[in-house]
């Protein structure tokens, strides 16, 4: 008689699973030598193969509950390694690395006996060296069920309580709700000291992650193959992307290329990337597009999605005529797991009921539950509260800041609640809000910035390529997040052209498109390091609206679009990614001639800084830290000698803005008394609105006391109008003042105190104080250029020139023959700009467009304003959907320095775009190109929309 596997049964039969007797920590269960001849059919992981050519196996029974370590060394074949359940059949831990430096990792039960199968994929046998180690786990300190809990968080300062207070706070939430994960009671009392009430919103996240299991196990078993690309209808194991990515590779020479990123993880684990271009081993100059997923060890869909864009790039080459322009005009690279330490304990924790079907009868009809034949299965899989709760494992594998985990270490419950965030170890404002100095918090930073090898992995990655865009995906909360990461960095310099992308994408699957500090402040992530670091566009995408991994039939809705959606989703929000990061108005470009087979080096060097860096939980703060950082890339010059190469700016984006700084006075200009005489009753709040004189504009100082002992008011700071996304908080502790410091604010723009009563009876004090700058010390910071170092060198590296390059976005900039000798005096080579007035498309047509070119030596210009395809079609120019010129300057014209001049429509421009409805916008580009008298050339564009 078979048994249903119901939600009830998984309850009990984490009951059935009793602890075994106490052991030493570590115990060597195997160790030998291995050889065979032949080799294995297919991938290891996937069943068991006594017996079958290529494979050798051993088995050992595990003595405790603890992490099973099986290690392969010493042979120069590919080899992959397996542990299964002998019972059940279960997968417990698998690796497919490249080689033979395999480590299968997994949790085993008391007594149960274990497959070990290490499969020769490629070469010569050799003689590897095979171990397997059990190492106790330990149980939990308290039954405490992992719950998902929501607060109220109506300002930032209230978010900025609830990231002070160490918790696991997941990326879900909006302007006026945080969610977090709760791990023990301890924790939950902690969140209610501090005065908030979580609401639950799911009580067992263990049992819930079983119950998805069960619920992808119905759709595997139903369902032959999915919509996604590789047709996958369940989560990956790590052996599984790594055994794929190596497949992906083989089968598709001069396509895919794998690479083994530089830095080995804490345990020891190669991470791995693909890189797909036409050509992949040629250096020839194109931009790179980089998707990685996982770098928080429970976010499952992120690792499949980036996956399954790699496999639609590769299957839809040469049979898709959009993923064949990118895969032509661009490069890819996908890590898929960053974080392999974090997911293979995430994944291999015994909630999933993914690999059943080996033992299972199957369900004939869709609707019926899957019977499991075997009771033992149930306790097999589920053992306790304590290894589930790694399917919820958020970071890393540090156990201890600047030291290598023990084995099977990191699979410990004394080790659960350790190890470094690696989304917020990222160099650029590592340090500041949004993460923290504790070691046992969930968002810990890291002793350093750039101190695991994840993200050290990642920065190695981007800085040697032309990495135009990135996204790094994560789960969840359906939105696309873009740089700053922190309110107070401002807005970018490139803001509009970084939104607008979002919202293209957004408009894909169905996500809010919002800076990322609007979720709420966070230092040390992937794109706020990219983007500063290189210029290149970066997103994260948070994946699913509800789960850090769902059924699996939700990940192929995300990825496929579902709804409206249909048909899109982030599927098209990645491709359209992609053909951002190949159009050069988005970028920069390099042009020019050198000899065939010589190699070009842009390379630059710069000191990057942290946050003032977060010392203590009252908010105090140190200075910053620098630190060296660079970006550097190779182009091989082909037969022709000629070449096109995409880079970023050579100006990073934080100097590309104007700055001003200056010492503060030591005292206020004015001040304005903000005073109740009667207590502010708590369901009214006091709002005192103010406009900041024009004679104080470097600082003002809000502050309140009351005379009342314990009586505690809250101050709150808002721009423009009263409501959810206030600038600035001060909610201390009763007896306190509570103080707000505003730096530079904008003189004419209303702002807002709100005096808001937490606990108080009594009248409150308050002023508000205006400083001005001290005298002698303003300082303004101009935009800054910042420049590459070109060198043209022999195969062999000899340096046959050098030179700087200045060039911005969306310029095209003509060097000429880089490797003659007089470029080495490092002169720079002709620049260009290009400015644009705004007027009414009506005037515009009549009297024309006023244009202003500007040259840095003498030069001879040709401007001209086109509209794209789509518009041109729209509007009859263009049958074809092509690009089309629309006005252009009558002559060239001959000019240093600075001209203006008019450009003049065609009559049959002027006639097409007169009948643009009144109100309407027509978005133009104007083209400028530059030759001086060395014939080199330079171009620029800008964008210019013009209302009717």
């Amino acid at each position: 008689m078979t048994r249903l596997l119901t939600a009830g049964a998984l309850g009990a039969a984490v009951l059935a699973v009793a602890p075994a007797a106490a052991s030493a920590a570590t115990q060597q269960l195997l160790t030998g030598s291995i050889s065979t001849g032949g080799t294995a059919a297919r991938a290891c992981q996937l069943a068991p193969a006594a017996g079958a050519p290529g494979v050798v196996t051993r088995t050992v029974q595990v003595p405790t509950l603890g992490v099973v370590t099986a290690r392969l060394t010493g042979s120069r074949a590919d080899w992959d390694l397996a542990v299964f359940d002998v019972g059940t059949r279960r997968l417990v831990g698998a690796s497919a690395a490249p080689g033979t430096a395999e480590l299968a990792q997994g949790f085993g039960l008391p007594g149960r006996r274990l497959l070990v199968q290490a499969c020769l994929r490629d070469g010569a046998s050799g003689t590897p060296r095979l171990t397997v180690s059990n190492r106790e786990m330990g149980k939990d300190i308290e039954a405490f069920r992992l719950k998902l809990v929501e607060v109220a968080t109506p300002t930032q300062a209230a978010k900025r309580l609830v990231q002070a207070l160490d918790l696991d706070l997941t990326e879900h939430g909006g302007d006026g709700t945080l969610q977090l994960v709760l791990h023990s009671s301890a924790e939950e009392a902690k969140l209610r000291d501090a005065g908030f009430t979580p609401k639950v919103v799911v009580a067992d996240l263990i049992t819930m992650a079983a119950q998805n299991a069960a619920e992808t196990l119905r759709y595997r078993a139903t369902t032959a193959r999915s919509a996604l690309p590789s047709q996958r209808t369940d989560y990956r194991h790590l052996a599984d992307y790594e055994s794929e990515m190596k497949m992906l590779a083989q089968q598709n020479p001069g396509l895919v290329k794998l690479i083994t990123l530089p830095n080995k993880s804490l345990e020891g684990r190669p991470i791995l990337a693909l890189e797909i271009a036409k050509d992949v081993n040629v250096a020839d100059g194109r931009p790179t597009f980089v998707q990685t997923g996982v770098h928080h060890a429970r976010e499952w869909p992120s690792g499949e999605h980036a996956m399954e864009y790699a496999y639609d790039l590769i299957r839809g080459f040469g049979k898709d005529e959009r993923i064949t322009r990118i895969v032509t005009q661009g490069r890819t690279v996908v890590v898929p797991i960053v974080n392999v330490d974090g997911f293979n304990l995430s994944r291999e924790a015994p909630v999933d009921l993914g690999t059943a079907a080996a033992m299972a009868n199957l369900p004939t009809e869709a609707n019926e539950q899957l019977p499991i034949a075997d009771p033992a299965y149930t306790a097999a899989i589920l053992a306790d509260q304590s290894s589930g709760s790694f399917a919820y494992k958020r970071r890393n594998c540090r156990v201890k800041d600047g030291a290598m985990p023990a084995e099977g270490e990191c699979g410990t419950m004394a080790s659960r609640t350790l190890g470094t965030d690696p989304n917020r170890n990222y160099g650029a404002l590592w340090g500041g809000a949004g993460a923290d100095f504790t070691p046992t918090s969930d968002i810990y930073r890291g002793a350093a910035p750039f101190s695991e090898p994840e993200t050290q992995n990642i920065q190695a990655l981007v800085s040697t390529r032309q990495a135009t865009a990135l996204i790094t995906n994560h789960t969840f909360s359906n939105l696309i997040l873009r740089p700053p990461g922190v309110r107070a960095q401002g807005v970018s310099v490139d803001e509009t052209a970084l939104k607008a992308l979002s919202d293209g994408m957004a408009a894909q699957n169905g996500y809010a498109s919002i800076p990322g500090y609007q979720l709420y402040d966070t230092t040390g992530t992937t794109e706020d390091w990219s983007y500063a670091a290189t210029g290149g566009f970066g997103y994260t995408f948070e994946i699913g609206s509800e789960q850090f991994h769902p059924p699996f039939p939700e990940v192929v809705g995300e990825y496929e679009g579902i709804g409206q959606f249909a048909g899109k989703g982030n599927r098209a929000a990645y491709l359209l990614a992609a053909e951002a990061s190949v159009d050069a108005a988005q970028h920069s470009l390099l042009t020019g001639r050198a000899p065939k087979g010589t190699t070009l080096r842009v390379k630059k060097e710069f000191a990057s800084q942290t946050s003032p860096v977060l010392q203590d939980a009252e908010g105090k703060t140190g200075a910053p830290i620098s630190f060296p950082d660079r970006v550097e890339s190779l182009l091989e010059v082909g037969d022709s000698g000629a070449f096109t190469w995409h880079v970023n700016p050579s100006t990073r984006p934080q100097l590309a803005k104007a700055r001003t700084t200056s010492e503060i006075a030591d005292a206020p200009a004015s001040e304005l008394d903000i005073s109740s005489p009667t207590p502010v009753l708590p369901a009214q709040p006091k709002l005192v609105e103010f406009m900041v004189p024009a004679n104080a504009t470097r600082q003002f100082r809000a502050s309140i006391s009351s005379a009342v002992p314990v009586d505690d008011y809250d101050l709150y700071l808002y721009e423009d109008e009263f409501g959810p996304n206030n600038l600035s908080g001060s909610s201390a502790s009763a007896e306190a003042e509570e103080v707000i410091v505003f730096d530079d604010p904008v003189p004419g723009r209303k702002y807002i105190l709100e005096i808001r009563n937490f606990s108080a009876v009594g009248p409150v004090d308050g002023k508000i104080q205006f400083l001005a700058a001290k005298p002698g010390t303003l300082v303004t910071s101009p935009p800054q250029k910042e420049s590459y170092t070109l060198t043209c060198e022999k195969p062999a590296g000899t340096v046959l020139t050098t030179q700087k390059v200045t060039v911005d976005r969306g310029q095209k900039l003509a060097l000429g023959n880089v490797c003659a000798r007089g470029q080495a005096s490092g002169k720079s080579p002709l620049k260009l700009s290009v400015g644009v007035d705004r007027r009414r498309l009506g005037k515009a047509l009549s009297s024309g467009i006023r244009t202003r070119a500007r040259c840095s030596v003498r030069c001879t210009v040709r401007v001209l304003l086109t509209l794209d395809g789509r518009t041109s079609k729209r509007l009859g120019l263009s049958k074809a959907g092509k690009t089309v010129v629309v006005a252009r300057t009558v002559t060239k014209r001959n000019l240093m320095g600075r001209k203006t001049f008019t450009l003049k429509f065609t009559p049959k421009a002027r006639a097409a775009l007169r009948k643009v409805a009144a109100g309407r916008t027509v978005r133009f580009r104007v083209l400028a190109t530059a030759t001086d008298a060395q014939k080199r050339k330079v171009s620029a564009s800008r964008a210019v929309t013009l209302r009717r």
